[in-house]
């Protein structure tokens, strides 16, 4: 529950006013800094049990990061940069060399034992300092779209029911806990800093919901045997109500793309 879900936050964001304006640079810098810390978790999470010692694995995996971080800098701006401004007019060319980018990347970086998702939020990181990084952005968004359908389908499909009685109880506490926790929170630390009220308590509300990746967390707890099922389906169930829940809060009371009146509709 100490992250906020990055799909959500960003699909709820208007596009083209409150990414380039304060809330939206707020968001996404929060959003940024808290997926680095979940990778930190997940690189931490595989590395315990591990005969050389949980401290030893992490600190060998944290420098397997950090060699990967800067080739991936370099091949950015000796290779990639140039083949992209070779191919400049050639959208479809420069839209498949986007996804080979970043599928190739993904693909390196699990076999390094840095997981899928590290190569993929890195792949993506390097390659938005490109002035192509837009065009790539845009014609990547029915695809997003696509996987982000199937992203909620297989939420709903991994639920395992005969559980639910279990766990419905904690599961209704952490979801209130959750929704109005975390945006208390992030507004007090917002005031804290010198924002207004107002914004704050809208910053608070846009993060203040549970997280994809404490899904992936989960998983490879689960997989590891550090979890038992009905805790992992407890943070599946609460991850997926606050996602319900904080959906609607915000469509209802900020602006947003699939705003619900005239007033609150803004892409």
């Amino acid at each position: 529950m100490m992250f906020s879900s990055t799909i959500l936050t960003i699909k709820l964001l208007p596009t083209t006013r409150l990414h380039q304006e304060k809330m939206g640079a707020i968001c996404i810098g929060v959003l940024i800094l808290e997926d680095l810390m979940a990778i930190a978790v997940l690189a931490f999470i595989r590395c315990l049990g591990s005969p050389q010692g949980a401290v030893i694995s992490f600190g060998l995996l944290l420098l397997k990061l950090i060699l990967f971080i800067g080739v991936l800098v370099m091949l950015e701006q000796f290779v990639l940069l140039r083949i992209m401004t070779y191919m400049d007019r050639l959208q479809e060319a420069l839209f498949i060399l986007g996804l080979a980018w970043c599928f190739g990347i993904a693909g390196i970086s699990n076999s390094m034992g840095l997981f899928y998702e590290t190569g993929a939020f890195f792949a993506g990181v390097v390659i938005a300092q490109n002035r192509i990084s837009f065009f790539i952005s845009e014609k990547l968004k029915p695809l997003r779209d696509f996987f982000l359908v199937l992203f909620f389908f297989s939420l709903g499909a991994k639920l395992d029911f005969l559980i639910m009685k279990e766990i419905i109880v904690p599961a209704i506490i952490l979801t209130l806990v959750c929704i109005i926790l975390k945006p208390w929170v992030f507004k007090k630390l917002f005031v804290f800093t010198g924002e207004k009220p107002l914004f704050a308590r809208e910053i608070g509300f846009r993060l203040g919901q549970s997280s994809e990746f404490s899904l992936l967390i989960a998983i490879l707890a689960l997989e590891l045997g550090h979890i038992s099922s009905p805790a992992f389906q407890l943070i599946q169930l609460v991850t997926i109500a606050t996602f319900i829940i904080s959906s609607y809060v915000v469509v209802l009371n900020f602006p947003t793309p699939i705003g619900t009146t005239e007033k609150l509709i803004r892409d």
